[in-house]
């Protein structure tokens, strides 16, 4: 858990829908110029910024590698092949 202190402002949006992230919030999150930030919104009027690495990570760490050898993959393919030979069995025994 995060036990840094949060920042918490509030800011307007333009008439053209700009946010501007106060300057210390954006150092404090290290977030550089120029950083491509994902907006999240959820139903209850909650939106979260979250940049576009730190979601890259969170997806990264999710999903485990894969093994060298293939797997599953290599033995995915084996059983379709194997269904597919069933079929065309089972398609010309009618």
């Amino acid at each position: 858990m995060d036990t840094r202190p949060r920042r918490t402002y509030c800011v307007r949006i333009s008439d053209k829908g700009r946010l501007t992230v106060p300057a210390d919030v954006r150092q404090a999150a290290g977030i550089p110029d120029g950083a491509e930030l994902v907006v999240t919104a959820s139903g209850d009027g909650e939106v979260t910024l979250t940049t576009r690495d730190a979601v890259i990570r969170r997806i990264r760490d999710a999903v485990p590698p894969a093994p060298a050898d293939g797997w599953p993959l290599a033995e995915w393919d084996r059983e379709d092949a194997a269904d597919d030979e069933q079929d065309d069995a089972r398609d010309g025994a009618a």
